[in-house]
């Protein structure tokens, strides 16, 4: 039920954290490159 582009939202999120676990400014960074509006998708 949930929309794929949350789906995939999720799914970059998640491998984005095998890269830069703690370091979460680079890390929404590289989330942003894939999904610009990775911000809508979070809520």
């Amino acid at each position: 039920m949930t929309p794929m582009s949350v789906v995939d939202y999720i799914a970059v999120h998640e491998l984005a954290h095998i890269k830069y676990f703690n370091l979460f400014k680079i890390f929404l960074g590289l989330v942003e490159t894939i999904i610009a509006d990775y911000e809508e998708k979070q809520e």
